[in-house]
């Protein structure tokens, strides 16, 4: 995972699978500012994830490009 301009220390979380995990890094990401958040991924599930999520992480930043 590759972030810029992110000042914002994460706290400790307790995801043992990477897929849950990106959708911490993505709310992360917008919780400090970003307007935009790519994930490159081939994994199905993390799409699935993703999509589910989408609104509960667009409450994060209004002006985000998720």
């Amino acid at each position: 995972m590759v972030s810029y301009g992110s000042e914002h220390a994460m706290g400790q979380y307790n995801h043992e699978e990477a897929d849950t995990r990106i959708v911490v890094h993505v709310s992360h990401a917008l919780e400090g500012g970003a307007e935009s958040v790519l994930v490159r991924t081939v994994d199905t599930d993390v799409v699935v994830i993703l999509v589910g999520k989408i609104h509960d992480l667009l409450v994060y930043n209004q002006l985000s490009k998720v």
